[in-house]
């Protein structure tokens, strides 16, 4: 049974990058990911079962010494500040109740990793020095086929677009992300599994690090770095390399080796150049970026951003929009306005002319809202149609204002209209997808500014500083304290610890604190002590991996996301557990 945990413990960290949804991606939770996460969690119930014969004395004895005192203490800590931020959360409930399970999930993947990970026989090649390698050439695959993606490969934008088939952009630059949802999710694996090649690299003594070996690792480093840069995540990139020279000083007495050396100084430049050129570009070009290159000259709210409606054929109804100036000029009052077409849904052809729906009665400047009511026409006859909403010019002649239209809107006309909506036919819900999937797209381009998105958070924690706003509810909230409309609801506080702070108050936060506390001290030790070369591999990479996930958390958070959320639970686990009969509270160098 500890076997088969073992396998299904590797396969999982192997199969992080590459999760694939069964259905959609708002349906999460039927992906692979999921499922290989409860044959885990399912294999390991069934081995502590066998291990204890089912008693839980047996059971709670063999748990107990599986981590420190003070650290169960802080992860106890953070189960019930979660729980009771969630229980007591104003809004959203749900959702926080759901945040709260996952983070409890978390702490039992810790202790499932950490007792899969304690060494019974000294000297024993160890689960940790195999995840490394599993991470490393998880990391060697993601990088592979992110290049053959960036470079037009079909086989490789195939193997992308089963996974990820969305576009991101920086200006004018693809960003790279293979496999995974979102760049920056992309950065930091990549940065987690460049810090484990080059600690596979140092630690020369164990199988896994043959000379023959220590090339592959060094490659590895080499492309995991170079896909890393390509990713134009600042964050990440400057928490490897944080990362990488805190790990480095801390183990100088052993780390300071060749061909180590070369490798972690080949890798040092290459992201030292890299997020040179990422602060270069943020800071003197364009702060453009999102999923396509598609950039429209207005923004559509309120009745023209709805997906379907249900009229009744020539009819005239009064609709409520807003509509945002996204080009660089003015749109003067009476020369411009909102305008309308019908396309039929069956043959593709518009319906009549170009109907105007209002004229603006004020300037409206570049970047400015306005809310206006408007007169809307329906088609004579019944069917399907796309409704397309559009700015327009009136002088020198009425014409389009070009890439002014809006999102199409699937407009079902029948003549019980609203009283008795009718079902949307295949072709409907073809259409539906596709526009759902550019309003997506849409909203990815129109990110607030990171610092909107801090003093969101700071609102948000003053307004209730004991427990915050509910675990994952900053997402759901934030529009309540910005000078925004409503948007995308994935978008996070750009910060691990705003985020805690955001969502579980001054409690929340200084329990993760207390965990990080905890999680350093154990580290610090486990490198102190480690008497064998491949041990010491394992904390070096300890201590670099934590340095870079505190550090990129200044300026990002991504324990949403599952692949982020799964790597940091399992590897914490494998990196603090204790190994028989070693107690690393009380043994001191």
């Amino acid at each position: 049974m500890k076997r088969a945990c073992e396998i299904l413990f590797l396969a999982l960290i192997f199969g992080l990058p590459f999760e694939y949804y069964f259905r959609t991606q708002d349906q999460s939770l039927y992906s692979t990911l999921k499922l290989q996460l409860l044959l885990f969690l399912a294999f390991w119930i069934a081995w502590q079962a066998v291990k204890t014969r089912g008693s839980v004395v047996a059971l709670r004895k063999g748990t107990a010494r599986l981590l420190p005192g003070s650290l169960v203490a802080a992860l106890l800590c953070l189960v019930v500040t979660q729980t009771l931020a969630a229980a007591l959360a104003p809004e959203f409930r749900h959702n926080a109740i759901r945040a709260a399970i996952k983070a409890d999930l978390g702490v039992i993947l810790l202790i499932a990793a950490a007792d899969l990970a304690r060494k019974r026989t000294p000297g024993a090649e160890d689960l940790g020095l195999r995840a490394l390698a599993v991470l490393s050439l998880t990391g060697s695959c993601v990088a592979l086929i992110g290049w053959g993606d960036f470079a037009g490969i079909g086989f490789f934008e195939r193997i992308v677009e089963i996974f990820q088939p969305h576009r991101f952009w920086l200006m004018d630059r693809v960003r790279l992300h293979s496999t995974m949802e979102y760049p920056n999710t992309a950065g930091s694996f990549l940065a987690a599994c460049l810090l484990a090649s080059l600690s596979l690299v140092a630690c020369r003594y164990s199988p896994l690090a043959r000379r023959s070996m220590t090339w592959i690792w060094a490659i590895s480093a080499a492309l995991q770095a170079s896909a890393l840069t390509f990713t134009h995540s600042r964050g990440a990139t400057g928490s490897a390399i944080l990362g990488l020279a805190l790990a480095t000083w801390l183990g100088r007495g052993f780390a300071l080796k060749t061909p180590w050396k070369w490798a972690a100084v080949a890798c040092f430049a290459m992201l030292a150049a890299a997020i040179s050129y990422q602060i270069f570009l943020r800071y003197t070009g364009p702060h453009t970026q999102g999923a396509s290159q598609e950039h429209r000259a207005a923004r559509f709210g309120l009745a023209a951003d709805e997906e379907t409606m249900h009229l009744s054929p020539g009819s005239k109804y009064r609709k409520t929009i807003r509509v945002r100036n996204d080009s660089p000029f003015l749109w003067t009052r009476e020369e411009f306005g909102i305008g309308y077409r019908w396309i039929d849904l069956e043959n593709g052809e518009a319906v009549g002319l170009r109907e105007v729906a209002a004229i603006f009665q004020e300037t409206l400047s570049p970047g400015r809202w306005t809310e206006f009511e408007v007169w809307l026409r329906t088609p004579p006859r019944a069917g399907e149609f796309l409704l397309i909403w559009f700015v327009i010019r009136r002088f020198p002649e009425l014409r389009e204002l070009e890439n002014s239209f809006s999102p199409a809107i699937i407009c079902s006309l029948h003549p019980s209209g609203e009283k008795q909506p009718h079902a949307l036919s295949d072709k409907g819900q073809y259409y539906l997808k596709l526009i759902r999937e550019e309003r997506r797209r849409l909203m990815l381009l129109d990110v607030p500014d990171r610092w909107d998105l801090w003093h969101a958070a700071l609102k948000m924690f003053l307004s209730r500083p004991l427990l915050g706003a509910g675990p994952d509810n900053f997402r759901l909230l934030k529009w309540k304290y910005m000078k925004a409309q409503k948007g995308d609801e994935t978008i996070l506080a750009n910060s691990l610890y705003l985020e805690y702070l955001a969502n579980s108050g001054i409690a929340g936060l200084a329990s993760l604190l207390w965990l990080f506390v905890e999680f350093a001290k154990c580290l610090g030790q486990k490198l102190r002590l480690a008497e064998e070369s491949r041990d010491r591999g394992v904390a070096f990479f300890g201590v670099a991996f934590f340095a870079a996930f505190l550090t990129h958390g200044l300026v990002d958070y991504f324990l949403k996301f599952t692949p982020a959320f799964l790597l940091f639970w399992l590897i914490m686990g494998v990196l603090c557990c204790r190994e028989e009969g070693n107690d690393l509270e009380l043994r001191t160098t």
